[in-house]
Order: structure tokens, then C-alpha cells, then sequence
């Protein structure tokens, strides 16, 4: 069992457009475990979103796109939830990155699958969730809170698909108009997030 850390944030670490957002309250504290030194990686990480519908021409993208992204040191922030996102990690877990994963629910008695050593043991690897003890089990709210956050936390966003009525689309609508760049893969079926003023991925260089 690893130890559970509380950290008070400092709003510094957040943009004052996002401060200000009506959607997004910054939380007192979050609860981390593993090595919190990546909190310092905040400001040139890049949060992974992805719905769990999502066109098979997408998810071969995503796959090419996660062996590149692979290859770099830089810091990836997300759920790791949908089928997709967690293709994603598993691409990731072979590669250089840090990785910081935020659970829809406490992190507090929370068991680490195997797969994660190699990262723990490198020192790129940190759980964290805005949520107390008592909230052992992911809900729709407690997702809301935590992708809100995770988009907040992360210098870039890339948001692979968001399928039409779903809660990617929904924080889609939101953090479009945050300060904030934001991109997604140049397909027909993402037309609603290029309406919105996202960018195509091509844009997401590589600087690490």
C-alpha cells in the first residue's frame, strides 16, 4: 500500500481565466501518490481526452500519435479511463514520459496495479485526486470535477474524440473558451471540435 500525500494547491499554478470560469472551482487540496515533484511539470504537460465511442479511423490515430508522443519526455496528464485513453497508457508506460493520473474518485487506500513499477521505481509516475476519503466510487459529478481539473492543471490539451451528448463533449464546450490551447485529430468525425475553435493536432509540436 502507498502513502497518500495531501498538498494544498497554490492558485498561482492556475491561469486567471480559469480562475474566473464559472465551470471550474479550484480545489483546497488534492491527495497525491508516488512522486510529487512532477507537480512542478504542470505548466508543459499535455492532458489526453477521448471519449469511449470513437470512429476506428481516430483510434488508429491516437495509436500512431501515442508511439510518437512516446519518444518525447513530455509529461501526460489524464484519466486513463475510456478504451482509448488507456491504449494510450499502455503505449505510455513503455516510453520516457512522466505520467500523472487522476482518478474520478479518492486515491486513499487506493491498490497500484504491477504494470506501474517501472514507472514508480523511475519516479515518473504520480497519482492525484481532488477528492476526500469518502468518495470511493467514480460518479458523472465526480468525473465532471476531475476532467475540469485536469484540463486546468495541463499546459496543452489534446482532446482525441468527443462523441455527440457526451461528457467529453460537454468539458469540450467548456475549456474551449479558457485561455488555453487546445487541439484534436483533423477527421470528418470531428467536426463539432474544430466548430468550436479547436486546433489540428499537426499544430502540437513536439519541443521535448
Amino acid at each position: 500500500m502507498f502513502k497518500t500525500k495531501a498538498i494544498k494547491l497554490d492558485s498561482s499554478i492556475f491561469s486567471k481565466s480559469m480562475i474566473k470560469n464559472p465551470d471550474f472551482k479550484i480545489p483546497e487540496t488534492i491527495w497525491a501518490i508516488g512522486n510529487i515533484k512532477l507537480l512542478k511539470f504542470f505548466h508543459t504537460s499535455l492532458a489526453v481526452f477521448c471519449s469511449n465511442r470513437c470512429p476506428g479511423s481516430l483510434i488508429l490515430k491516437s495509436y500512431d500519435f501515442a508511439q510518437e508522443l512516446s519518444k518525447t519526455q513530455i509529461p501526460v496528464l489524464s484519466s486513463f479511463h475510456s478504451a482509448v485513453e488507456r491504449e494510450i497508457l499502455r503505449i505510455l508506460l513503455e516510453g520516457n514520459n512522466p505520467l500523472i493520473i487522476c482518478p474520478a474518485r479518492s486515491i486513499h487506500n487506493m491498490r497500484i496495479p504491477k504494470e506501474f513499477n517501472k514507472k514508480f521505481t523511475e519516479g515518473k509516475l504520480l497519482f492525484i485526486s481532488p477528492f476526500e476519503k469518502k468518495f470511493r466510487r467514480p460518479t458523472v459529478k465526480l468525473s465532471r470535477k476531475r476532467n475540469l481539473m485536469v484540463a486546468a492543471l495541463a499546459f496543452k490539451i489534446l482532446i482525441i474524440h468527443a462523441a455527440e451528448g457526451s461528457k467529453t463533449e460537454k468539458l469540450a464546450k467548456s475549456v474551449s473558451k479558457w485561455d488555453k490551447d487546445i487541439f484534436t485529430f483533423d477527421d470528418p468525425a470531428n467536426a463539432r471540435l474544430f466548430e468550436l475553435g479547436l486546433l489540428p493536432s499537426t499544430r502540437l509540436i513536439f519541443n521535448s
